[in-house]
């Protein structure tokens, strides 16, 4: 797939709408278009990670290799803050730190029934990287704004997502609003003629000039103030 990595591709045809989503090299199914385009719920955490690396194949919640969430803290009963959730629902943490900060609160929301086949990795409060948050929170896992997973192959972390160096580049948008978390994205820039994506190429985005920084692995990540 020329001018777009496969796992960019399955990213952005999500955002513009895009009904087929391909396969990348190595996947072991192949992506169906309109409502078959939905991963089962609860599919495990990404197994394999890094360019042409996808989701792994749907399977139920709990099933051996993928992700048991009666073992970890995020299955009937788990902690969330002043309350206990039942086993259909997952706690989101409002600051998303996992219930770290004294002051987060945490609400027992109902688990997602289906999940889009897009392959757009977060790490989770259990401290796996899951296929794309819908799958996260399917198994009983709320994202790690933090991001204390094992960053994947050729990409770099922004909270709790992580982007493609060379690709895209991390935006953070500050929250100055209490009970809401910063807000990260994965941005692809407009090009600028270089074919990498560092603070040289990212004069014409959106905050630049209140912050941008080259990362030590690779990547860049521009602030944009709260307010």
């Amino acid at each position: 797939m020329s001018g777009m990595s496969c796992i960019a591709f399955q990213r952005y045809a999500v955002v513009f709408g895009a009904l087929v989503l391909a396969a990348c090299p190595g996947d072991d199914s192949s992506a169906d278009s309109g409502a078959d385009g939905l991963a089962s719920t609860g599919q495990g955490p990404a197994t394999s990670a890094g360019s042409g690396s996808t989701q792994g194949s749907a399977s139920s919640v709990g099933s051996t290799g993928t992700g048991a969430v009666d073992s970890s803290g995020t299955g009937a009963g788990q902690s969330c803050g002043d309350m206990s959730c039942a086993d259909d629902e997952y706690c989101d943490w409002d600051l998303d730190t996992c219930g770290e900060q004294k002051s987060e609160a945490g609400t027992c929301l109902p688990r997602p029934k289906a999940c889009p086949a897009v392959y757009m990795p977060v790490c989770g409060c259990d401290g796996e990287v899951w296929g794309n948050a819908c799958n996260a929170n399917g198994a009983g896992v709320d994202v790690d704004i933090d991001g204390a997973c094992e960053v994947p192959e050729d990409t770099f972390p922004c909270g709790p997502l992580f982007c493609q160096p060379g690709f895209e580049y991390c935006q953070v948008q500050v929250s100055d609003v209490g009970g809401f978390p910063d807000v990260y994205t994965c941005v692809q820039p407009a090009p600028c003629g270089t074919p990498q994506v560092d603070c040289s190429c990212l004069a014409r985005e959106p905050c630049f000039d209140f912050s941008c920084e080259d990362l030590p692995d690779g990547g860049s990540e521009i602030i944009c103030p709260g307010g």
